[in-house]
């Protein structure tokens, strides 16, 4: 069978659309419509998914920013901010 054709409502980019497996990257988040269309000269159709895309977790260092010396043993706070995060692990 051959994929003739796979279409996205938004803007996305397919590392090779032709391919039995690929890739999608998404431009922003948001719902997408993904439809896959097959055609092997004797039978055609076609299928739709849809798939939300999230912002990915990001984490922002407001301090410290660099450079600082800090005496060991001393207690330092570290502060940031955090977007779409489930869990943070120090070590």
């Amino acid at each position: 069978m051959k994929i003739h054709t796979c279409q996205v409502e938004k803007i996305s980019t397919f590392d090779d659309s032709h391919s039995k497996f690929t890739n999608a990257r998404f431009s922003a988040a948001g719902e997408y419509t993904l439809r896959l269309t097959a055609d092997d000269s004797q039978l055609q159709g076609h299928d739709d998914v849809t798939i939300t895309v999230t912002d990915a977790p990001t984490i922002v260092l407001q301090s410290p920013v660099g450079g600082e010396k800090w005496r060991a043993r001393t207690v330092q706070t570290i502060r940031w901010i955090s977007i779409s995060v489930q869990d943070v692990l120090f070590s």
